[in-house]
């Protein structure tokens, strides 16, 4: 029987399964991101923006407390027609001072659709996820090789997988002999 805090070699296996799940997803989900992003950037027209305003969004209490801020942008299309829109998601570097100046690409078929041209707004969130699938799937790799190696080694009790066998040697016990199997002659 297991003991309390340890884990079989089979749900061990389902947790690494697992953990190569979550990783082929961060991984998939980072590759699709970044493949988009750069899509966007081939297929964009750069241009200059001005900062408008910034809107903020506080939350958490204390030392918890996190500040996001939300830029809004004025910039001219190719065609010479003049946007303001405000930045589709926030980040805690976007705390621009009204009239700064921003590198931007922006969607010539429609041009309400806009990115900063900035490390965090083009590649932190693809960056993140890929990293943190790599990360899960490493984990899981080094924990199935271990438990490959302990297996071979003989290092698992298989007894934990099992249901605890029903001992038949009743007589053997209440003589306070060990249960052992009956040989043959």
């Amino acid at each position: 029987m297991a003991k309390s805090g340890n884990m079989s070699p089979s749900q061990a296996r389902k947790v690494t399964t697992l953990f190569h799940w979550i990783g082929l997803i961060g991984l998939v989900v980072g590759g699709v991101i970044a493949a988009r992003t750069l899509l966007f950037i081939q297929s964009a027209q750069q241009a200059t923006a001005a900062v408008v305003s910034v809107r903020t969004s506080t939350s958490g209490t204390g030392s918890d407390r996190s500040t996001v801020y939300y830029p809004t942008l004025r910039y001219e299309d190719q065609a010479g027609r003049s946007h303001t829109n405000e930045t589709t998601f926030g980040s805690s570097s976007f705390n621009y001072r009204q009239g700064t100046e921003l590198a931007i690409y922006l969607d010539p078929e429609d041009p309400a659709s806009f990115r900063i041209n900035s490390f965090m707004g083009l590649w932190f969130l693809p960056l993140v996820l890929s990293g943190v699938g790599v990360g899960f799937m490493t984990i899981a790799g080094l924990t199935r090789r271990g438990l490959t190696v302990a297996e071979k080694a003989g290092s698992f009790d298989h007894a934990e997988d099992e249901p605890e066998a029903v001992s038949t040697g009743a007589a053997a016990g209440a003589a306070g002999q060990a249960d052992e199997p009956e040989r043959l002659a």
